[in-house]
């Protein structure tokens, strides 16, 4: 019977196998143009790792991995060398995993219930303490939102709309949302009114820098906008914000886990 590590124990150059979530995943191309992808994988300590597959396995693991399930991974190959993307990682794990022809994949019950949102303190992004090499999540309050509009990002031409996200203690971030995100977020921006405290968490977007100014950006694909979630973090950033000056409600009823709007 295999014995399950727990991803923050894993070690390098040996097989190891897993107990996770399939947290998030998305289609690529390897340097050849063939296709492959990319998944964020998850164990119910909230502790997250990326894994890849090459084009020879491409198809098997699109089938045997959909997002959003809890699977037991067998003879995985655990490496130190995230040589997909040195310098922009997928996850904050100082390894990655490749699965391959000899991986075992098997369905089993949801192990954790709750979000595995990682959330980070303004405070660092804004002061540039945070790695700017993986993703972040962030909640708070939304602020000025402005227009869709072209740009040009990549070489390529996008939609984008730029927006302000708030904390509890004022502290503002510069955040734009690009490709399909922009137009969604632009849809749910119309049920808003001024007088709404609308929480916002975003998932897996990127810290960058521009003209000296700190960006959070997201662009599609494993970024995510969730707008008034059922997390408990909503109900304690809508109090902190509305009242300052009071202590966090100790009760909370909310659903972790779910939203009552997600762009993806």
């Amino acid at each position: 019977m295999a014995e399950f590590c727990r991803l923050d124990k894993l070690l390098p150059w040996k097989k190891s196998s897993i107990r996770v979530k399939v947290y998030r995943r998305r289609e690529t191309e390897d340097s050849e143009g063939n296709p492959a992808m990319d998944f964020i994988l998850a164990d119910k300590y909230g502790k997250k790792i990326h894994a890849t597959v090459s084009h020879q396995y491409f198809h098997r693991f699109k089938r045997d991995l959909p997002e959003d399930q809890w699977r037991e991974i067998t003879n995985v190959h655990v490496s130190d060398q995230n040589w997909n993307h040195p310098t922009h990682m997928l996850a904050r794990h100082q390894y990655m995993i490749t699965l391959d022809g000899p991986t075992g994949v098997r369905p089993i019950p949801s192990l954790r219930d709750s979000h595995m949102f990682d959330f980070t303190d303004f405070n660092q992004v804004i002061t540039r303490v945070v790695d700017a090499a993986y993703p972040i999540d962030l909640t708070g309050v939304v602020g000025y939102i402005g227009k869709l509009q072209p740009t040009e990002l990549d070489n390529e031409e996008k939609t984008c709309i730029p927006f302000h996200l708030k904390d509890h203690r004022n502290q503002e971030i510069y955040c734009v949302a690009y490709g399909q995100l922009a137009p969604d977020f632009n849809i749910q921006r119309r049920s808003f009114t001024q007088a709404d405290t609308v929480i916002c968490v975003l998932s897996e977007w990127r810290v960058t820098f521009h003209n000296g100014e700190v960006l959070v950006t997201g662009e599609g694909g494993l970024a995510r906008i969730f707008i008034n979630p059922w997390i408990e973090e909503r109900d304690v950033m809508r109090h902190r914000f509305l009242h300052p000056d009071v202590e966090e409600p100790q009760d909370n009823n909310s659903v972790a886990g779910s939203s009552s709007a997600v762009i993806c």
